[in-house]
């Protein structure tokens, strides 16, 4: 079992290259599966967590401060955070540690995976003259497990709720799963951990019980609700992840019809 890592941010705003960070959490775990082929994700250590000083080239919106539990003014940020720097080489450390030197493809999670990604692209362009050297590890969008991607493809195949907005607390409360404190970062991994259990079970219980060829209505379903291109990138992996190494011919059939939509395109 590959030992992932799920990341959660708190922000200023909604603009990566104008709005800074103000909270960083990194929380490691495993996907393994149980004797019955049932995925299980379960947390492994201890999780990488700062708050994150404000910095003078960047806005914060008051209404964004507002939402985040326990952190609500800057002075909290000035007298508890530390430099923007400081938390991006901590963070950077922190998946080192937990993600080895192997391709971290695949194995950085996120709800919110486009938007954390272009948050610490962003903030990793600021410190690296241009994030040459980390965004080697960090990679593209596409390369970041999203599960509000899963729970959107479950969506569209009728097997949970459609939602407007898939936000984390609407899949959580979906699922039952409650926030200890919500709107924090750490708050948000834990509960998102759980989450993505949750869906990854019920991606399996759907496809095990149907044939082979539901993959192609999968495929057109997705193709039509997907919200990013890189995106599509993601799907097979994280199809496999999900449903389980094991089942090869279902996992080759994903595959092929995924590499057949990027040959006609």
């Amino acid at each position: 079992m590959n030992t992932c890592c799920f990341v959660d941010l708190e922000t200023g705003g909604l603009e990566a290259d104008k709005n800074g960070i103000t909270e960083i959490a990194a929380v490691p775990f495993v996907i393994g599966t149980s004797e019955s082929g049932l995925p299980f994700v379960q947390e492994t250590g201890e999780p990488f967590h700062c708050l994150v000083k404000p910095e003078k080239w960047l806005t914060y919106s008051l209404g964004a401060l507002s939402m985040q539990s326990g952190y609500r003014s800057m002075d909290q940020l000035i007298a508890n955070g530390i430099p923007e720097l400081k938390a991006y080489a901590g963070l950077l450390d922190f998946l080192c540690e937990h993600l080895g030197g192997e391709s971290w493809i695949g194995r950085i999670w996120a709800h919110e995976a486009i938007f954390d990604w272009g948050f610490i692209k962003a903030m990793e362009d600021r410190h690296t003259e241009g994030g040459t050297i980390a965004m080697a590890q960090f990679g593209k969008r596409c390369d970041w497990s999203c599960s509000k991607f899963l729970y959107r493809r479950l969506a569209a195949l009728g097997v949970v709720p459609d939602m407007e907005e898939v936000h984390l607390s609407t899949v959580a409360m979906h699922y039952g799963i409650s926030f200890d404190v919500q709107h924090t970062a750490l708050g948000d991994c834990h509960v998102g951990i759980q989450c993505l259990e949750r869906i990854m079970q019920d991606e399996y219980h759907y496809y095990m019980k149907r044939p082979l060829d539901i993959l192609d209505q999968h495929i057109t379903l997705w193709t039509e609700t997907k919200k990013d291109d890189e995106a599509e990138e993601a799907w097979s992996r994280d199809f496999v992840t999900a449903v389980g190494a094991d089942n090869a011919p279902r996992i080759a059939r994903a595959d092929a019809l995924r590499r057949l939509k990027f040959d006609l395109e």
